[in-house]
């Protein structure tokens, strides 16, 4: 909520995303990931976050000239990650990008260690990570190392990009 709100009053992303931080380190002691759910007794909860796994899911909220598009697409921290791509087709990839994201372009995962990775799938137009700790832009070389994605970073494949979160869905 409080990135959609500074999204809205800034209408700057990166401007956004700082002050989540900011706020995040002043409140929460700077975990931008949801913290999960706690039963309040030891009734069996009901509802969507009985299912939640313990380890957060990575979000990819869509944004275009600084404004939030659409709801975040949340990866799973189990399996194979989720593929990019205009032609993307299988459940949980995401399709809602422009016109010059190559087909099959980009895949997002959880690594044994746990951290989350982007791997570039030997697109035309690119694929690059804006960190939020240093706001320098990296590439992500197709077949070269995958790179990490961090809860601020941007990804951005070819022209659209993605601020990325960690919490639950739901």
């Amino acid at each position: 909520m409080v990135l959609l709100t500074s999204a809205a009053c800034t209408a700057e992303s990166a401007q956004a995303l700082e002050e989540v931080r900011a706020f995040t380190q002043a409140v929460h002691g700077g975990g931008l990931a949801t913290p999960p759910a706690v039963p309040v007794s030891d009734e069996v909860v009901v509802g969507s976050m009985a299912a939640v796994s313990e380890r957060p899911w990575l979000g990819l909220l869509r944004m275009e000239e600084g404004r939030v598009v659409g709801s975040a697409h949340w990866v799973a921290p189990e399996g194979a990650g989720t593929y990019i791509g205009s032609l993307a087709a299988g459940d949980g990839d995401v399709s809602a990008v422009s016109a010059d994201v190559s087909g099959c372009h980009a895949r997002v995962w959880r690594d044994e260690a746990g951290a989350w990775r982007v791997e570039d799938l030997g697109s035309r137009n690119g694929t690059a990570v804006t960190s939020a700790a240093s706001g320098e832009r990296g590439a992500v070389e197709p077949g070269g190392a995958p790179c990490e994605l961090h809860p601020g970073d941007l990804l951005h494949v070819a022209s659209t990009t993605f601020a990325i979160l960690e919490g639950y869905p739901g």
